[in-house]
């Protein structure tokens, strides 16, 4: 059976695109509170988090007998704590359903390597995240947000957004979302998008940016 969130209690989510890595990881938690609504979340980084605060945010509490236990900076994680982590995920596996869930955040790279594999060897799941380095990848992330919102871009509109905002992911992807609820085109061509700070004056920027009008407070 493939290992899915619901039937794997701990999670990894290791490098890739810094933005992409950290919207997956509290998209990784939100599943999992909904799946456990009396679920509390807990928040760690094993960077000041020894094996004691671990061990606690997953057993049971006066709040809850579970938990969702969100961990960053998996990559700090020192021996002891990684020990507790590789021992719960054994522990966990047996019991999936009456167990804490535990999404860890690894930044990516050589350090704290070892425990990932570790963790999945133990029965962790890896949840692997694009990096975005090329730029073919930061135009396939520009499609998509339009798609996932039903809507479509011109190519050359796409680069534009890749050319100006490439390597800022979080910037790349609010720009398309204020897009989408700006403008109405489908598919968005050149003349829909705003200018942008910091950029150069643009060959498309020739249409006045009108955004929709607000509705007025009550």
């Amino acid at each position: 059976m493939a290992k899915t969130a619901a039937n794997v209690p701990v999670t990894v989510v290791p490098g890739g695109d810094s933005y992409l890595n950290d919207a997956r990881t509290k998209a990784l938690c939100a599943q999992a509170l909904k799946a456990r609504p009396d679920a509390e979340l807990i928040e760690l980084d094993a960077t000041s988090a020894d094996q004691y605060a671990f061990d606690e945010a997953v057993s049971p509490s006066l709040l809850s007998d579970v938990a969702v236990v969100k961990l960053v900076n998996l990559q700090n994680a020192d021996e002891k704590l990684a020990e507790a982590l590789v021992t719960y995920t054994k522990q966990a596996a047996k019991d999936p359903n009456g167990s804490s869930v535990v999404i860890c955040q690894h930044e990516g790279g050589v350090k704290g390597r070892k425990i990932i594999d570790q963790l999945v060897k133990a029965g962790a799941r890896k949840e692997d995240v694009p990096d975005l380095k090329k730029p073919d990848a930061q135009l396939n992330f520009v499609l998509g947000e339009f798609e996932k919102r039903g809507r479509r871009v011109e190519p050359m509109a796409a680069q534009q957004l890749v050319s100006v905002l490439g390597g800022k992911t979080g910037e790349l992807a609010a720009m398309c979302e204020q897009l989408c609820f700006d403008f109405d085109d489908n598919p968005m061509g050149l003349d829909c998008s705003p200018p942008i700070r910091r950029s150069p004056v643009l060959p498309w920027q020739t249409r006045p940016w009108k955004a929709k009008p607000q509705k007025p407070s009550s």
